[in-house]
Formats: structure tokens, C-alpha cells, sequence
């Protein structure tokens, strides 16, 4: 979705990926809608990432968000009415995702504002001290319920509805791991695989643009958005 603002002139442009759907854009919870935004004279682009919504391929977490992510830079960049320069925004997924990107250094990326997120995928993501978070399983529900939807499958879209709704990540309802594993297999790797396997982490030494780190005081990624700013000041990998 790109929404354009109005006049003549090239503007900068501001991006926002996200697995949660791009016609919302995370207005329902945290940023203005694209439309305000372009309003105040930026060129706006909000991309449903790989797997997602109406995304094609298929949806590994943080998997392809680097590439991705620096791909969709230089497009934007490129944007009839863009002046060339590109900033990111989005927090949680969009904060670790534009970490992954700006690592890159795609041509056009002028800064980035990771909010409320970890470094890596694994501990602080998935894990919270080698342990794995009930958030994780919650997140993973989520997501498979969205794409119950996109498949039309109904009856696995209302099992899984109950199962948010009990509001016990842990005690799965009958046929939910079922469900689960059809619509967010990846969770399986998460539970089962050691994190080298499938981990990604930034390369906060690689960042040479602006950076806004934003967090909170009871975030559960407090400690990440912490650790991202310190690494990212210090240019230097994570210990």
C-alpha cells in the first residue's frame, strides 16, 4: 500500500513492514494511520511482509526480513515523488525487522526508529533466559489464526479463537497443536531445534544510520531495546 502526499516537490519517505496487516498499519495501536501521515508531506509505504496477509511465500519469523526488508528500502527509495531518502518506523516485529534491514545498508535508508524490540530472534524473542515464553506460544497462535483466515479454513479460525480466548497459552485445547503446526510451523523449530539452527541476530556494527530506540519500563523487550541502543552507540556485535 503507498499512499502519496499531496503537492508537488519529492519528499522523504517513510516505511513500515509488518506482519499484522498493512491496511491497518498499526494505527489500531501505537502509530497515525499512512493517510495523516502522508498528509504531513511524507511519501508512505506499508508492506505486508513475506508469508503475510497479502504477501506471497511463505512466513518464516525474521527469516527474510534483512533482504526483504533492504530490498523494499531501495524500492521506496526509487518511489516517484520520494526525494530518495528512506525512514523506517515500527515497533516489536517492524523494530527487529528494520534492525535486520539497516544491517544491510540498502541505498537510500537514512535512519530507522526500532521500537519495543530484541536484538535477536532467539533469547529476548523467543526464549527469556533460556526458557520458552509463553508469549511465544501466545504469538504463535496469533499468527496462525490469520492465516486461518487467509485460507478460509473456518473451523480451524473458531478452535483457535477459543483457544485465545481461554487466555492459557500453555493447555491447548483438543486439535489446536494440529492447527498450530499447519498455520505456524515454525513454532516446532522454536520448540525443538537449538537456536544456532534457526536464529537471527543483528549485526549492530553494521548500522551506520540514526537510530530512535523506544521502550518502556514493564515492555517485555525492555532489555533488548536496552541492549540494541548500548550495542548499536558501542558498534560492536552483542557478547
Amino acid at each position: 500500500m503507498e499512499t502519496r502526499p499531496a503537492g508537488t516537490g519529492p519528499r522523504p519517505a517513510l516505511l513500515l513492514r509488518l506482519p499484522y496487516g498493512k491496511h491497518a498499519a498499526d494505527s489500531d495501536v501505537a502509530f497515525a494511520h499512512p493517510s495523516w501521515l502522508a498528509a504531513q508531506g511524507y511519501v508512505v509505504a506499508v508492506q505486508d511482509v513475506r508469508g503475510r496477509w497479502s504477501s506471497d511465500g511463505d512466513f518464516y519469523p525474521f527469516r527474510h526480513e534483512a533482504a526483504d526488508g533492504a530490498a523494499t528500502v531501495e524500492w521506496a527509495s526509487a518511489l516517484p515523488g520520494c526525494d530518495g531518502r528512506v525512514v523506517s518506523y515500527g515497533f516489536s516485529y517492524p523494530g527487529l525487522a528494520q534492525l535486520l534491514a539497516a544491517a544491510r545498508r540498502p541505498r537510500g535508508l537514512v535512519g530507522i526508529t526500532p521500537g519495543f524490540t530484541a536484538g535477536e530472534a532467539a533469547d529476548g524473542w523467543a526464549y527469556q533466559g533460556g526458557t520458552l515464553s509463553g508469549f511465544t506460544v501466545e504469538w504463535a497462535v496469533e499468527l496462525a489464526l490469520d492465516a486461518t483466515r487467509r485460507a478460509g479454513d473456518h473451523d480451524a479460525f473458531l478452535l483457535l479463537r477459543r483457544q485465545l480466548a481461554s487466555g492459557d497459552a500453555w493447555n491447548l485445547q483438543p486439535g489446536a497443536a494440529d492447527v498450530i503446526e499447519r498455520y505456524s510451523p515454525w513454532l516446532s523449530d522454536w520448540c525443538t531445534r537449538p537456536a544456532a539452527d534457526w536464529n537471527v541476530t543483528v549485526s549492530h556494527q553494521d548500522i551506520d544510520v540514526p537510530a530512535l530506540h523506544v521502550g518502556g519500563w514493564w515492555d517485555r523487550f525492555a532489555r533488548g531495546t536496552v541492549g540494541n541502543f548500548a550495542t548499536q552507540r558501542a558498534g560492536r556485535r552483542p557478547p
